[in-house]
């Protein structure tokens, strides 16, 4: 920002001129401390209060900028940069229409100034945008360039107007042309790594900024948030996989089905892979002490996350194993009991880290009392309860599903696990976005003021109070939910105990098929069948056989002759002569 007269021997010039450089620098708290000081001897120049409502943008506060640049203008009323900063202030805090005001007031008395043409694009394209705003600011961000080609803060702004016309490409152009001039450009920088389509291009970028200055306040915020990203997201997905491994035991634990259950082992293993992998690329370029103090930070809701990430994978990993190779019925049902305890401790583990996300987050600076932090944290309540919402429609599909299926389900004991896993999906996103809450009333308690307070305070209210209303509802839901789940756990055995062993190959026809198994299940069965046949033949009516009286007549005694007795003569053998 350039306020007026070059340095020479003007203390005042000299003032501006070291705060630009402390900005420059990432610094700058102790540029607006210095303005400060130096109101404090100059009070009526308007430089320093220009560049001291300058310096309260760069620090997000721009309701004070706004009240300092609205002085600045109304004693400087032909001072177009003050009208241009104005603009700036006033749409920071929504009031577009009278950013909009400004900016071309500023136009009118410095129409050929890159730094207005690229604020007034800037305008045109918040709010609702018309698409006729949208070739106006085209149109200005082209005549910007045309009159500061290689100027990196035209070029910044150039690109980031791109950014929200949808023309990444454009943007990643400009920005590349920028750094070729200006390589050390931390704006540029910043930019480029905001525009990195890859995780690990964009996690790199930010080290190596904040490799050139550690006080890069908004690098460090978003490689802060990319790092715990790669740290939950894994978490979610091992929590994804155990849910995902119930239901199919309900659904495919049968002698018909059992092979597809290594179809959909191969499915979730790939999953679980390319959850690894994503963290991996971006883990990996991030310096091990920050990780390590993310996961193992001393305390012991650090251990308790840190044991939860660690359980939820290795039951994820088991689980899948299981569903490939698990064959007794009995073992299955205990393989629910275990898929139920590892999903109590992964669920909690994920509440806890996205508290310790938080907890360092505020002990960080990142979320401050002032502005910027309760904007911040506006912004990850709004993410959380975004990202809640979607789970929770996957969750409700899921569940019509089940109940469409429930009548022909292989062992609808494994749905209570399944619910309590979706609990555990859910249940920490509802219970962060509660802490959010509570932090932003802390931070409104200790000072800091939402933009647009004044003006939405009424609104606001009613909207907070609906959404409490919702949150506190959905909160008791999964909470009993998740305890009826708990309770329906198949710890105690059931009639699946008597299925004995899950086959693939099927039965020859001329036995029961629900007699095939295990040696003790045939047997059971046996004996089942018979003691049942006893039951049926005991139970039958007694029939009865009708008699009949037959008379039989006497047969006369026959009188039969005497036969002569017959002679058979002798016959004589000759003795065999053979010798």
């Amino acid at each position: 920002m350039t306020a007026g007269s070059p340095p020479g021997h003007d203390p005042v010039a000299g003032q501006v001129t070291r705060a630009e450089m402390l900005v420059d620098a990432g610094r700058p708290e102790q540029a607006l401390d210095g303005i400060t000081a130096a109101l404090a001897e100059h009070p009526d120049d308007v430089r320093l209060h220009l560049t001291s409502g300058w310096l309260h943008l760069r620090l997000q506060r721009s309701a004070d900028a706004r009240r300092i640049l609205e002085q600045v203008v109304a004693g400087a009323p032909d001072l177009a940069q003050g009208h241009v900063l104005l603009s700036v202030a006033l749409q920071n805090c929504g009031r577009l229409a009278e950013a909009r005001a400004a900016v071309e007031r500023a136009l009118e008395l410095r129409p050929d100034d890159a730094a207005t043409l690229v604020q007034h694009a800037d305008v045109l394209l918040s709010g609702r945008v018309r698409h006729r705003d949208r070739g106006l600011a085209r149109d200005r961000v082209a005549r910007a360039l045309e009159l500061e080609p290689e100027n990196p803060s035209r070029l910044l702004g150039a690109a980031s107007i791109h950014v929200r016309l949808g023309e990444r490409d454009r943007a990643r152009a400009l920005v590349r042309h920028g750094l070729a001039a200006a390589p050390q450009h931390e704006g540029l920088l910043y930019a480029d790594a905001q525009l990195s389509v890859d995780d690990g291009q964009h996690s790199r970028a930010l080290v190596g900024i904040l490799a050139q200055n550690p006080e890069h306040a908004e690098a460090g915020y978003v490689l802060f948030l990319r790092v715990w990203q790669r740290l939950l997201a894994p978490m979610d997905t091992a929590v994804a996989v155990l849910t995902a491994s119930a239901l199919l035991v309900a659904w495919f634990m049968s002698d018909s089905l059992h092979g597809s259950l290594r179809v959909w082992a191969v499915v979730l293993a790939v999953a679980l892979g390319v959850s690894a992998l994503r963290s991996w690329s971006v883990l990996r370029h991030v310096p091990r002490v920050l990780v390590r103090r993310s996961l193992l930070d001393g305390t012991w809701s650090g251990r308790l996350g840190a044991a939860g990430l660690v359980v939820g994978w290795v039951g994820s990993v088991l689980a899948l194993a299981a569903l490939v190779g698990l064959r007794d019925a009995v073992a299955v049902r205990w393989f629910l009991v275990l898929l139920a305890l590892t999903l109590l401790v992964a669920g909690t583990g994920s509440a806890v880290l996205a508290g310790t996300m938080l907890r360092h987050a505020r002990s960080s600076g990142y979320l401050a009392a002032s502005e910027l932090g309760l904007a911040r944290t506006s912004a990850l309540r709004g993410s959380y309860r975004a990202a809640t919402v979607r789970r929770a429609v996957v969750v409700a599909l899921v569940a019509l599903l089940s109940a469409a299926a429930a009548a022909g389900a292989a062992r609808p004991d494994a749905l209570p696990v399944a619910a309590l896993g979706a609990v555990a999906w859910l249940l920490p996103g509802v219970l962060v976005v509660w802490r959010l809450r509570a932090l932003a009333t802390a931070l409104r308690r200790e000072g800091a003021e939402p933009v647009g307070a004044a003006r939405t305070a009424v609104a606001g209210r009613a909207r907070g109070a609906g959404g409490l209303a919702v949150l506190a509802l959905v909160t008791v839901a999964l909470g009993a939910a998740g305890l009826v789940a708990v309770a329906q756990v198949p710890v105690l055995p059931n009639e699946h105990d008597a299925d004995g062993r899950y086959v693939t190959t099927p039965d020859s026809g001329d036995s029961d098929p629900t007699c095939s198994g295990s040696r003790y299940t045939r047997i059971s069965c046996a004996l089942r069948d018979n003691r049942e046949q006893m039951e049926d033949w005991e139970d039958r009516e007694p029939i009865d056989i009708p008699t009949f009286d037959l008379e039989v007549p006497d047969i006369p005694e026959l009188d039969v002759p005497d036969l002569p007795e017959v002679e058979v003569p002798d016959i004589e053998v000759p003795e065999d002569t053979t010798s």
